[in-house]
């Protein structure tokens, strides 16, 4: 590719030899906790027009390392680029350049591997992965890699990293496109970094350009969000073009996108209703509540269909016909979707496909029309004005619930050909999702004995109940013994009974018995118990370094009931003092009472939020200091 870029790169790579030790020493100083800095990392976009229904997309890509640490070969040796049905990869040039002294040494990669590469998150597209290894890398070398990508369909164009998990030099996006076409584009976090922008033109082409220097180094933590909820990134897509006259349009809104999506369900193929319809007559045989008509449908596609996701190319956005799934007892999120409406429609119900965005995805329909938006299909099922959203993909999930990756998410539901509606799906109540743990307490020597009742409902519900009931009787004990754990590791499970759990629509009941020897602590006449037999906050604390928000899978309200009766022959001496703490999202209380010899700990924990950001991390971090003395408390009683 004869053009500025590629003088560029070959300027830059004549430079390489004139390094010395003191760049390596810059930047080891510059950036003493990384082991790799991008040197600089570009990418030139170029978009012909040649017809009407016809663009030529071309990604010229380059990339310059130099790596910092003495364990270089150790780290980074393995290298690899990924490409799907709607983008090709040619031309690579990867090599190793080391300096020592006066003497420079180039080595080319030789050996490059494809390889098929399955991810169930992205339902419209396989992948397939180019790897290969830089040799001879040590403290010092710098490694280079060119090549060119070209996209041939676009609707899959496009977005670029500014910043990365090692500090990044320059990163550079330059998009040149003829004035027939129109772009447009969004910028995310960028608010606090600095990004140059032009526009200009050069001979037939409009470019824009968006350059990005000394970046730092952005780090990942447990339970982040997605990493495109806080890297510096660009997605940019065209919206039409125009070619003798006529305008193609591509993603000029959310009504152009929602065209093509629907245009891809027009190319399903037929469906045997022959084969559903006997099916949905005895699902409904003596229902007359169209609710209990459209349970009994989508939790037979939830219990008979397994979820595989295999795509191919374009096929990844057509649904398999619902005969098809049904006959195959297996498919993706669209196959088991389309299954749902069809039968649905048997059943003489409403029903439509929706597209739609798991959480780790963090754009709307409205802020960026493209295929980057979604991953996902279920079913938009409409009461009056409101709508259940039908995942028959979450195996045992309650027809109340969406899945819970899909919470707060904007959902484009499909009425019909020319119709659709954007809806946000809702984030469930945590008064829905609820942990209720009673445990009558009693002392026999200084072992504390306990019989208890769980009450379980929602996402926390759903997870159990797909864990338990696949797993041996061994497994279940295992997993209740640390599920139901109080005290400390003494704790010792004796018997438990499980209620409901093959059912949906119930909440789950555990009953049980415990005891925790050496539990009581005894001194001259005083007795010493610690009634916070459950600590679930103790090492919620987050770290002073952590950047990122911290995301938790749904909302929750845990109350953990603590009920010691004493005998007459004792009275209380001591009760700890009562906490409570609430903060942006969040409720925390930790309430004693005493009637007489019976004293009632109740630890009431409610998480109305999915998300702490960083800004309210000191606020949360107060809350564990407190909770953590309070843990510490423990009730004295003695002998009358």
């Amino acid at each position: 590719m004869k053009n500025w870029i590629t003088i560029v790169l070959c300027c830059g790579f004549y430079s390489i030899y004139a390094q010395t030790s003191n760049e390596l020493d810059l930047y080891k100083k510059k950036y003493p906790n990384s082991f790799v800095v991008i040197l600089k990392h570009v990418e030139e976009v170029t978009i012909d027009v040649v017809n009407k229904d016809s663009l030529a997309i071309s990604i010229h890509h380059y990339e310059e390392k130099i790596y910092t640490n003495k364990l270089a070969s150790s780290f980074s040796g393995q290298a690899s680029l990924q490409y799907n049905s709607f983008n090709s990869i040619k031309d690579i040039d990867a090599y190793v350049v080391n300096t020592t002294g006066a003497k420079i040494r180039k080595t080319k990669v030789k050996s490059f591997f494809t390889k098929d590469v399955f991810d169930d998150a992205i339902f419209y597209d396989y992948k397939k992965e180019i790897s290969f290894v830089y040799p001879t890398l040590e403290e010092g070398s710098k490694t280079f890699l060119e090549y060119k990508e070209t996209v041939s369909d676009p609707h899959f164009l496009g977005n670029f990293y500014f910043a990365n998990y090692s500090p990044v030099e320059v990163s550079e996006l330059v998009v040149k496109y003829s004035p027939s076409l129109e772009i447009d584009f969004k910028l995310f976090n960028t608010d606090s970094v600095k990004i140059d922008y032009s526009l200009s033109t050069e001979k037939k082409y409009n470019i824009r350009k968006w350059t990005f220097k000394n970046g730092k180094e952005y780090k990942s933590s447990p339970n982040d969000q997605d990493p495109r909820y806080y890297l510096p990134h660009i997605i940019y897509y065209i919206k039409q073009y125009e070619h003798k006259g006529i305008t193609t349009k591509v993603y000029s809104d959310v009504e152009q996108l929602y065209k093509w999506y629907y245009s891809m369900l027009s190319k399903m193929k037929s469906s045997d209703s022959n084969e559903l319809k006997p099916i949905v007559d005895s699902l409904i045989a003596g229902k007359t509540n169209e609710q209990e008509k459209v349970k009994a449908i989508y939790y037979w596609v939830q219990d008979n269909i397994k979820y595989i996701a295999f795509e191919d190319g374009m096929n990844g956005f057509v649904p398999e016909a619902g005969s098809s799934v049904c006959s195959n007892r297996y498919g993706d999120c669209k196959g088991m979707s389309n299954l749902l409406v069809e039968m649905l429609g048997l059943a003489g119900i409403k029903a439509y496909h929706t597209w739609i965005g798991s959480r780790d995805i963090p754009y709307k329909y409205t802020e960026v029309p493209t295929v980057y938006v979604d991953n996902h299909m279920i079913v938009a099922y409409p009461v009056g004005e409101q709508f259940y959203f039908l995942d028959a993909t979450s195996k045992q999930l309650s027809f109340n619930y969406p899945s819970a990756f899909i919470q707060g998410k904007q959902a484009l539901i499909g009425i019909d050909k020319d119709h659709y509606l954007l809806k946000d799906v809702m984030v469930v109540d945590a008064e829905k999702n609820y942990n209720i743990d009673t445990s009558y307490v009693s002392i026999e020597g200084n072992t504390l004995k306990g019989k208890g009742v769980v009450q379980v409902d929602g996402y926390l519900k759903y997870y159990i109940m797909n864990y338990l009931q696949n797993s041996s009787a061994d497994d279940t004990q295992k997993y209740l013994e640390w599920f139901l754990q109080k005290g400390n590791n003494k704790f010792s499970l004796k018997k438990y009974d499980l209620k409901n759990l093959y059912s949906r629509d119930k909440e789950l009941v555990i009953s049980y018995e415990y005891d925790i020897k050496d539990y009581v602590n005894v001194n001259n006449n005083e007795y010493y118990v610690n009634m916070q037999l459950y600590k679930g906050l103790i090492d919620s604390k987050m770290e002073k370094d952590r950047e990122n928000a911290f995301e938790n899978s749904f909302t929750a309200h845990n109350l953990n009931v603590v009920i010691l009766q004493l005998s007459d022959k004792y009275k209380v001496k001591y009760l700890p003092d009562n906490v409570s703490f609430k903060g942006k999202g969040y409720l925390s209380e930790v309430v004693y009472t005493q009637q007489n010899n019976t004293v009632v700990l109740e630890q009431d924990y409610i998480r109305t939020g999915l998300v702490l950001e960083p800004s309210d991390f000191a606020q949360w971090n107060e809350m564990v200091k407190i909770l953590k003395r309070s843990y510490n408390e423990s009730i004295v009683f003695e002998k009358k």
